[in-house]
């Protein structure tokens, strides 16, 4: 959505919202003038032409935000689809990683098939071992499609951010890993495990935003690292992404979160990214915002804990 269009969206709202007040005044002067039987109808005829003025502005307020849906929907699937893109590397060596162990057992159990005496002992190992490589390969496949489908239309359902937070590392890890970036969980709080109502694949996406936004900023630093950690209070659960990088530049804060507003490099972000994420957010009843508190860059992805809405 570019500003003319968030312009047009606000202008029909703000028009919207004017034509109803107006209206209901004058309803309100035509059933007095009514009631005294004045014989005039001239309020009664501007009434009317005023009631279809905003039955169309009603309908063109419709269509605009149907369109606007629309376009949301297509610049999130462009965004995460580029953030997939740049995972790509990782997610085939996390794949072909466990691919060469699992060959590699398949070897020994050929070996050890083709002997006089093999040991069942051995077998039995080699299998359990090769069974729980086969799952792990198949954890990283399903969390991939499940990460990078239309999930728009998915029903709340009750999660935790300790869900969240696996679904996206199963598909950032080996990224990281591969980069040379420590990347780390808080697991000393105890709301990993606090139940929220959410769109579940939808917040991991939103997760992965920020991690892939998280690596394009500190990639090239010594010693680079990222922490994802949550916090919470009454009503809210806070899920946090934060790093090592330098910070964000005073200027670039006030427009973060505006459709194709981006401080990496050509080529490198669609900037996109963030301002769907908020829009996400938001329809779950939430925020998300940067916490300018922190020395470092922080994230936060804020949820309404289960039962508050």
């Amino acid at each position: 959505m570019d500003t003319q269009e968030h312009n047009e969206f606000y202008s029909l709202r703000e028009e919207n919202l004017r034509l109803k007040k107006i209206n209901k005044v004058l309803a309100d002067k035509a059933e007095a003038e009514f009631s005294r039987q004045a014989g005039s109808y001239s309020l009664f005829e501007t009434n009317a032409i005023l009631r279809e003025e905003l039955n169309q502005k009603n309908v063109e307020l419709d269509n605009a935000f149907r369109e606007l849906r629309e376009r949301q929907a297509q610049l999130w699937n462009s965004s995460k689809l580029s953030a997939l893109g740049e995972m790509a590397a990782g997610i085939a060596h996390e794949i072909n990683n466990p691919l060469s162990i699992l060959m590699a057992y398949f070897h020994f159990l050929e070996e050890e098939a083709t002997k006089d005496r093999p040991s069942r002992d051995k077998i039995k190992y080699m299998v359990a071992k090769s069974k729980e490589t086969a799952l792990r390969i198949s954890s990283i496949v399903n969390g991939l499609r499940n990460i990078s489908r239309d999930a728009s239309n998915d029903p709340k359902k009750v999660t935790t951010p300790r869900k969240l937070a696996s679904l996206a590392l199963d598909i950032s890890r080996e990224k990281f890993k591969a980069n040379g970036i420590e990347l780390s969980t808080g697991e000393d709080s105890k709301c990993w495990n606090y139940e929220v109502y959410a769109n579940e694949v939808q917040m991991s996406q939103v997760l992965i935003n920020l991690l892939n936004n998280a690596f394009d900023a500190i990639e090239k630093e010594q010693k680079p690292w990222v922490k994802i950690f949550c916090y919470s209070n009454q009503s809210y659960l806070h899920l946090c992404v934060s790093d090592s990088g330098p910070g964000i530049d005073l200027k670039a804060k006030g427009k973060l979160f505006e459709p194709f507003f981006t401080t990496k490099e050509i080529g490198k972000g669609t900037g996109l990214g963030l301002s769907v994420s908020k829009g996400l957010m938001r329809q779950q009843g939430g925020d998300l915002f940067l916490d300018e508190g922190r020395r470092e860059t922080c994230f936060v992805m804020k949820l309404p804990r289960r039962g508050v809405q």
